[in-house]
């Protein structure tokens, strides 16, 4: 058994992604010793590139507003996001719609669209200069084994092999973990047999500080306004998508404008087009031996509802609140009872947020009449009703999990 004098970290987190950064400045803000090992080069990670018309965003929702703020880098990004005062809900080719405005909810936005870069930048350089943070980049993670009172972790910079003892281990190593995959926790992935393509468009008319998200019967697409332009999440058939990716900028132009409509005038110009294949994924048990998964590596949902991240977030904040009390208890942190605390109180967030993005993939793509004629007359009651409009507020801005 480890003694205390034996433990090199209080934390090791497997992943220095904006996940994995947030959490580790959060727990190091609360006075851990923390240990990031990040597998990527952190000349590319900092890489200080002037903005670019291909550059990816993200949305911050208000719940994740105030956590960045907390964290004390939302001075860094503000300055550089763009504000959703509205967002436009309607279904191609049926009647219906909903238009949610932060004056009718009274607030002061309804949301933030931020640069990934600019984000995961900020937290870069506040990790790294932390006191109570070590930073190794680039570092691959070769194997760990898990004790009675601590995880052995065993990893390589360049070729050379390293080791140290943590309490507990957080993975938030992405969908495809390599952690969650070496634990044998049981996972239940549906394949939506979708693909999103991701790109910049932008159009003859000024978005005016608006989203748009259009249900299609190939899958929802979602538009959000940054600076003088649109980022595009397209959901399309894997086949179609296929074919999107390889079509000229003419036609692509032309499917993505009928497929939006004319709201926003003509589509003037595409930036490049990425994609990346759609699934959503349960981990029913997120923890085991003192590892615990965060993000990605525990919950996968569509990307069209901007809801990943903001869930992610609030994962954060309720870890650095658990394991601050544990600790002011004299409890050990990386315990079964400590982490199963953690999932109790976290399972009806990500449930409630995985069946949300779930029918948002699968209920509109039903082409059926009376399917149709139901979804028209919900977005019709929605509209109609600000105490509605209110609760899907609260759910998609991430309110009701603030005290």
């Amino acid at each position: 058994m480890a003694t205390t004098k034996d433990i090199d970290y209080d934390i090791t987190l497997i992943g220095g992604g904006i996940v994995g950064l947030a959490t580790a400045l959060s727990l190091a803000s609360e006075h851990c010793t923390v240990h990031v090992l990040e597998a990527g080069e952190p000349q590319q990670l900092m890489a200080n590139q002037p903005p670019g018309f291909d550059d990816r965003t993200l949305v911050v929702n208000p719940a994740s507003r105030l956590f960045w703020q907390k964290l004390g880098i939302w001075s860094d990004i503000a300055p550089h996001s763009t504000v959703v005062n509205q967002v436009h809900v309607s279904q191609k080719g049926r009647f219906g719609s909903v238009h949610f405005d932060c004056d009718e909810l009274q607030v002061d936005h309804l949301a933030h669209v931020v640069e990934a870069k600019v984000l995961g930048q900020s937290l870069w350089q506040k990790v790294s200069k932390h006191p109570h943070i070590t930073l190794s980049a680039p570092a691959e993670l070769t194997q760990f084994s898990s004790g009675r009172s601590d995880v052995l972790i065993q990893y390589k910079t360049d070729s050379t092999a390293h080791s140290h003892r943590t309490r507990l281990m957080l993975a938030a190593d992405g969908a495809r973990s390599f952690v969650r995959k070496t634990l044998h926790l049981a996972t239940v992935t549906k394949n939506y047999h979708r693909t999103a393509i991701i790109a910049n468009v932008a159009t003859e008319l000024p978005h005016k500080h608006c989203a748009y998200e259009r249900l299609t019967k190939t899958g929802p697409m979602a538009l959000l306004p940054f600076h003088d332009r649109l980022g595009l999440v397209w959901t399309l058939p894997e086949q179609q998508a296929k074919q999107m990716l390889n079509a000229d900028e003419t036609d692509f132009k032309n499917a993505l404008q009928q497929a939006i409509g004319h709201r926003l005038g003509r589509i003037t110009r595409v930036g490049q087009r990425s994609s990346y294949p759609l699934y959503r994924i349960c981990v029913s048990q997120q923890y085991k031996d003192r590892v615990l998964l965060l993000g990605n590596a525990a919950h996968t949902v569509s990307p069209v509802s901007a809801q990943g991240l903001n869930l992610g977030v609030r994962g954060i904040q309720r870890l650095t609140a658990v394991l601050n009390k544990a600790q002011n208890n004299q409890q050990d942190i990386g315990s079964d009872a400590v982490l199963a605390d953690y999932q109790q109180q976290s399972l009806p967030d990500q449930q409630a947020i995985l069946q949300y993005t779930d029918d948002l993939m699968t209920w509109f793509k039903i082409d059926q009449p009376v399917i149709n004629g139901l979804r028209s007359l919900g977005l019709l009651a929605v509209d109609s009703s600000v105490g509605l409009k209110r609760q899907f507020y609260q759910l998609a801005g991430g309110l009701s999990e603030v005290s």
